[in-house]
């Protein structure tokens, strides 16, 4: 898959939006979601295919904590606002 595809320079949201275009796209053809389920598991096997064993990449947002940092540094603002 990785030689296949190297001239695309693929990157991991490249990968994660064809995914969710897959998702969108089955939940359109069947409301069946256990088959859905188990296509978007197939699927998400292939992502080391393209990015090696070192997956999972984490992009700039991860490396500094992601979600839970963010939730930290609004709460900071709001309480340094009000």
């Amino acid at each position: 898959m990785k030689e296949g595809h190297k001239h695309l320079h693929l990157q991991p949201i490249h990968f994660q939006i064809i995914k969710i275009l897959l998702h969108d796209t089955f939940a359109e053809i069947t409301s069946d979601k256990q088959i859905i389920g188990k296509i978007m598991e197939k699927v998400e096997k292939m992502r080391e295919d393209f990015f090696g064993r070192d997956y999972p990449y984490k992009n700039n947002f991860e490396k500094v904590g992601g979600d839970k940092v963010l939730e930290e540094l609004v709460k900071k603002f709001y309480l340094k606002v009000i």
